[in-house]
C-alpha cells in the first residue's frame, strides 16, 4: 500500500492488483511428516517466510512435536543478504546464500553447498 499511496499522492492513477500474497500458512500434515522423516535443508525466499517459519516453529514447539528438533538441526539457504540477517537475527545459522536474489541463485547455492 505504501507504494500506491505515494503514487496516487504525486497524481498517478493506480489500479492495484494482487500478485503475490505472503501469508502464514496453517499448520499442516507437512510438519507431521517433517517430524517421522526428517529434514535436511530448508530454504528461505524471503525475511517474512523466515519470521513464519519461527512463529510455526514455536507453535509445533509448545505441542512437543519432534519436527521442531529435527528443524533445529538443518542446513538454512537464504536467497539473499536480507533474508540471511532476519535468519541470524532468529538464531539460525545461514550455511548458503544466493549470489543473486533469485531461484537460479537459490540452486547455485544448494549446489555450492
Amino acid at each position: 500500500r505504501e507504494i500506491e499511496n505515494a503514487l496516487k499522492s504525486w497524481g498517478a492513477r493506480v489500479s492495484a492488483v494482487t500478485a503475490y500474497r505472503n501469508r502464514r500458512p496453517r499448520l499442516t500434515w507437512e510438519w507431521d511428516v517433517i517430524g517421522r522423516v526428517g529434514a535436511d535443508t530448508v530454504v528461505f525466499t524471503s525475511s517474512s517466510t523466515a519470521e513464519n517459519f519461527v512463529k510455526l516453529l514455536r507453535e509445533r514447539a509448545r505441542k512437543s512435536t519432534p519436527s521442531a528438533k529435527i528443524l533445529k538441526a538443518c542446513r538454512y539457504v537464504s536467497i539473499g543478504p536480507r533474508t540471511s540477517a532476519t535468519l541470524r537475527k532468529l538464531g539460525f545459522k545461514v550455511h548458503a546464500q544466493a549470489r543473486t536474489p533469485s531461484i537460479a541463485g537459490l540452486l547455485a547455492a544448494l549446489k555450492r553447498m
